[in-house]
């Protein structure tokens, strides 16, 4: 793997443990500083590995440096999942309007003539995640007022769960919908 591979990697990794960092950080750093090494660390990302996901954390992360130079508090470097939660469901959501949708592009990449139950099947899975990108963003929202434990644990890993959950599950009865409409 190449250096540019490997920092893009590293920083990927730090992006996802934003939570851990924020827990960590708030004990030990000035609520301005942590948003510029979150900050830094997100534009290291975006530079190194640019996409539209990427951008658009990096738009949410230059959002708490600024929250945090007019509210200073750790609330506000929690708000991060929330934002990003509902930065993704516009994105998403959007994506229902002015095709395609961000799964169809997602199916494309492997199956470029995607037949019509397939596009039905892609707008559908966008509505899934679009609900649970508002679900979560809620109860990300919800445990910003909580202990930074209870925090810490639903945006470090019970989201992650979720996430990873209802991937599997959409995988899974992705292959049955194949078998049915082939």
């Amino acid at each position: 793997m190449k250096v540019k591979g490997k920092a893009s990697l590293a920083l990927a990794l730090a992006i996802l443990l934003y939570p851990v960092i924020v827990y960590f950080g708030i004990q030990l750093l000035d609520a301005l500083v942590l948003a510029a090494v979150i900050l830094g660390l997100t534009a290291g990302r975006a530079f190194t590995s640019p996409s539209l996901v990427t951008w658009l954390l990096l738009l949410v992360a230059a959002s708490i440096f600024v929250g945090v130079l007019f509210f200073p508090t750790p609330i506000t470097l929690k708000l991060y999942p929330t934002f990003v939660n509902l930065a993704l469901f516009l994105v998403f959501f959007s994506s229902l309007y002015f095709p395609p949708t961000v799964i169809e592009r997602f199916a494309r990449m492997s199956d470029p003539n995607l037949s019509q139950a397939g596009i039905h099947y892609t707008r559908w899975v966008t509505k899934v995640w679009c609900l649970f990108f508002l679900v979560n963003g809620v109860i990300s929202s919800a445990t910003v007022m909580m202990s930074n434990e209870v925090w810490a644990l639903y945006n470090g890993l019970v989201a992650y769960i979720a996430m990873g959950s209802l991937f599997a599950i959409e995988f899974a009865f992705r292959h049955f919908y194949k078998k049915r409409h082939t």
